[in-house]
């Protein structure tokens, strides 16, 4: 796979565990990255976020390591997370073709941090529109039920950006947890007002104490 993205100059970001080995030089041996990641120098490692999650900004040290581009029209990489807090470290493999390498460690960092997003998206697939409930033997049955989860999902994210752009604070999750206590019993507006409110400064409640655990990046 990664052979295809360098010869059609794709970009990519590749996890991979701490016993791969690589080489920054086709003439010495490989090693573990783990081992690699101990000489990058202590000027290379800078605090970045790799994007918001739903308790704030996922800030971790990154630091990076060029490897052996032999034979690749670009430059290939060793990019390393660091989390403070837990000392646990994550290793990517990354490739940046000739015309991409000036964006640079940003570019690599915000591809890494997708990962976040696309977990949480199958998490709240599954848990507010059943994605994985399904309980037929066919595969028709079992792709019509997993598009109707998705087509649930895509449609309640929709509406969540357009509540956020009229000055909501509800989550995505909130917005579908609303959704269901709106569709499962009939209850007063004035019962969806308090509990979009309760949830809203429960989560911000949340996301204050997470911070103040960890020490740093106070929000705003």
């Amino acid at each position: 796979m990664r052979a295809t993205a360098e010869s059609e100059g794709i970009a990519y970001v590749r996890e991979v565990g701490k016993d791969h080995q690589a080489r920054t030089d086709p003439a010495i041996e490989a090693e573990r990255v783990e081992h690699l990641a101990e000489a990058i120098p202590t000027r290379n490692w800078s605090d970045r976020s790799a994007g918001a999650g739903s308790r704030g900004q996922r800030v971790y040290a990154w630091g990076y390591l060029a490897l052996d581009s032999a034979g690749a029209a670009g430059e290939r990489g060793l990019l390393v997370r660091w989390n403070r807090r837990k000392d646990e470290y994550a290793y990517y493999l990354t490739f940046l073709p000739e015309a991409a390498t000036g964006a640079g460690l940003a570019r690599l960092i915000r591809i890494a941090g997708l990962r976040g997003p696309i977990e949480t998206t199958f998490q709240d697939a599954k848990g507010c529109f059943g994605l994985d409930e399904h309980q037929m033997r066919t595969w028709i049955s079992v792709r019509r039920w997993i598009t109707l989860a998705l087509v649930a999902a895509c449609a309640t994210a929709i509406a969540h950006q357009r509540a956020q752009a009229a000055g909501s604070r509800l989550t995505l999750t909130g917005l579908a947890c609303l959704y269901g206590e709106i569709t499962r019993a009939v209850h007063h507006d004035d019962f969806h007002n308090h509990w979009s409110e309760w949830i809203c400064d429960h989560n911000e409640q949340a996301r204050r104490s997470h911070y103040q655990r960890r020490g740093d990046h106070q929000p705003s």
